[in-house]
């Protein structure tokens, strides 16, 4: 068959070629030239469409390339997405088997540490109290001892001070603890497992759309298959290529004569005439071998929307038919009229029904992208309650525990001052103690000196705990004014993102969902209006007709009895019947379509004009597409699926008169006259 295909378009190029003439001295006659280049119009229309065909049975071509890149595409997104997905699980296990273990391990550490730090101030103070107790029993009350019993003192007191600090820092670290057991590892563990909730969501979504591209394709090549066998087409190829071969053959004739400089003879000129019409002929048998099938697979489509038995008979309709018909010219192109006529109709009401009942879905893609809109739509709900639950955590939870710290930690930091002022106040006096029982010694002037060392530290203790107060305070001033509004407003900025994907993906796999019923529901002709439905099951007798006439043909021809005149004026009769039905059910279906359209112009039409209309001017119709435009959205749906009662009160409503409604009543029922 690619060799026919190779050998049609070598042919048709061939034509295109010798069809140039060099500037005769004398031409052949014009009608043979003008009939040549009408057949070769029309051999270029019906070879591209069998080249088009035949390419889409094989799917070849740049659609079916275009397809392909779109399948190689999807396959490659959906690999990513699938990567991802195994990346995210894999991330799910090692949080599980060693980011919290380990987060809970150096958690549980600094529990212990602090645990440790706090029962070594504890023992510090103990055995600091003890030294006391013993050394003041021992002592002289020598200078030296009073400045050694100072500093034990000293010692003491900053044990002291450090216990409240190390008892706070272990229930910080004890809570944190508590925190990422109870709190913080499930949150993030949430986290991930949404996040793998997310790219299962996009793995199912690629896969969706790989399968969905591969299934159009399915569908492509498959409608094109349903148009004819191989062997229709390649009957088709070789009527074109015999076709191509007689026409390059008639244009190196006409250019020998060219050549010649001379006329062909009427002898000549009958031989060329009789092999272009021969070839006009081979090519209007393609053409209507294609229209067949087109109308063919058009009632195949529409027969699902139709009950009754039409579907059945109108599937065994004979074969395309690739020789003459009746002989009859004039029969033959009414015929064809007929033919074209229905599947014009047949194209209009598929459209129609298409908009009722909307775009059919591949299933088992489609119910992969509700898998995939159900992951996502889990991910999202997922995220929008640990928004709310850190959000509500840290009003009622995490923001008092940071204030409790901040006031603590102001508390402390008072405590620390006050112990501070003290230590310089028994240094002060320890000092004057000193000085007033100092001798020239040198233990007395060493013992002095470190009085004087031990006095210097307390003012910079003093100095160093104001300060430590000041920085509490700012820190509690700035988390009650700064912190807890900025943060809450972060917070409920989150929240309302989770909630708008939320119901985003909501949405979506509503969608998704509607798409899947669509696709499984029966299809029917619910949808149509009465008319439309008369129209619909008109249009499928008229296809059946038009079969059996074709049959009836088909069976005259294939007797070797003589030709029968009464049985040609019976089918000449009926191809004459055909074709008003035709034309009427083209006619009842494309009115609406009219109408629809002119009252759509109408409502573009600005209200104001920049020439004002000639006054007395008629407006034909202008009337009627006001009183059209003034219907509500609502009334104009009810006028195209209600009853003739409601209808009429509608129209009665936007101001339409009782001889207007009569001529429009009158208009609908034509078709049916």
């Amino acid at each position: 068959m690619s060799k026919l295909l190779c050998r049609t378009w070598v042919g048709m190029c061939s034509v295109i070629m010798i069809a140039e003439p060099s500037a005769p001295s004398q031409e052949p006659p014009r009608s043979i030239e003008k009939r040549l280049d009408d057949v070769r119009r029309a051999y270029l229309d019906v070879a591209q469409s069998v080249y088009d065909g035949l390419n889409a049975f094989h799917g070849r071509g740049p659609v079916f390339d275009e397809l392909t890149w779109k399948i190689q595409r999807a396959e490659a997104d959906y690999t990513n997405a699938k990567l991802e997905r195994e990346f995210s699980e894999l991330e799910l296990r090692i949080y599980d088997e060693s980011t919290y273990p380990l987060e809970r391990a150096v958690a549980a550490g600094s529990v212990k540490l602090a645990t440790a730090n706090l029962e070594r101030i504890r023992g510090s103070i103990a055995d600091q109290k003890n030294y006391l107790e013993r050394s003041r029993k021992q002592t002289t009350n020598t200078l030296t001892e009073d400045l050694i019993l100072q500093g034990a003192e000293v010692i003491l007191r900053e044990e002291e001070r450090r216990r409240p600090v190390a008892e706070a820092e272990l229930a910080r670290e004890t809570s944190r603890l508590d925190r990422l057991e109870k709190v913080l590892g499930p949150r993030r563990r949430a986290e991930v497992l949404a996040k793998k909730d997310e790219a299962l969501g996009k793995e199912l979504q690629k896969q969706s759309e790989w399968m969905a591209a591969k299934n159009d394709l399915q569908a492509r090549i498959s409608v094109a298959r349903s148009l004819a066998t191989e062997d229709e087409w390649g009957s088709r190829l070789a009527n074109l290529d015999g076709v191509a071969i007689q026409l390059a053959e008639v244009g190196k004739k006409l250019r020998s004569f060219d050549d010649a400089k001379r006329i062909p003879t009427e002898q000549e000129a009958r031989d060329i005439e009789d092999r272009i019409e021969t070839s006009a002929s081979r090519i209007r048998n393609v053409r209507r071998s294609l229209e067949v099938s087109r109308l063919r697979q058009l009632t195949a489509i529409l027969s699902r929307f139709s009950s009754g038995p039409i579907a059945a008979q109108t599937a065994t309709s004979p074969p395309s038919p690739i020789v003459g018909l009746l002989g009859d010219e004039g029969a033959e192109v009414r015929l064809d009229g007929a033919r074209q006529s229905l599947i014009r109709a047949c194209a209009s009401i598929l459209d129609r029904l298409e908009q009722i009942e909307g775009r059919v879905w591949d299933i088992p893609s489609q119910e992969l992208a509700i898998r995939a809109a159900e992951a996502c739509y889990k991910a999202a709900a997922n995220r929008l309650a640990q928004a709310r639950e850190v959000q509500k955590e840290y009003v009622e939870t995490f923001f008092v525990r940071e204030r409790t710290e901040a006031l603590t930690a102001v508390a402390m930091a008072e405590s620390t001052l006050k112990g501070s002022q003290e230590d310089l106040v028994r240094a002060s006096a320890a000092m004057d103690r000193a000085r007033r029982t100092a001798t020239t010694s040198l233990p007395d002037a060493d013992a002095l000196r470190r009085f004087e060392i031990a006095l210097k530290f307390a003012r910079h203790g003093v100095q160093k705990s104001e300060l430590e107060l000041e920085h509490a305070r700012n820190e509690l001033d700035v988390l009650d004014n700064q912190g807890r509004p900025v943060r809450e407003k972060e917070l409920a900025a989150d929240v309302e993102r989770a909630i708008s994907r939320e119901i985003s993906q909501r949405q979506t796999l509503t969608i998704e969902r509607e798409k899947l019923a669509i696709s499984k529901r029966p299809q029917t002709s619910a949808g149509l209006t009465a008319i439309e439905k008369a129209s619909l099951r008109d249009l499928l007798g008229s296809i059946r007709d038009e079969a059996e006439i074709r049959g009836r043909i088909a069976t005259t021809q294939s007797n070797d009895k003589p030709r029968d005149a009464n049985v040609f004026r019976e089918i000449e009769s009926a191809i004459a019947a055909l074709e008003l039905k035709a034309r009427g059910a083209e006619r009842a279906i494309t009115e609406p379509q009219f109408l629809e359209m002119a009252r759509k112009l109408a409502e573009l039409e600005k209200p104001t004009r920049t020439i004002a209309p000639r006054r007395g001017a008629p407006r034909p119709g202008r009337e009627l597409f006001d009183k059209l435009r003034s219907i509500s959205p609502e009334d104009r749906a009810t006028l195209k699926s209600g009853t003739e009662e409601k209808k009429r009160e509608i129209l009665k409503k936007a101001g339409f008169t009782d001889e207007e409604l009569e001529e429009m009543r009158g208009l609908r029922e034509q078709p049916k006259r």
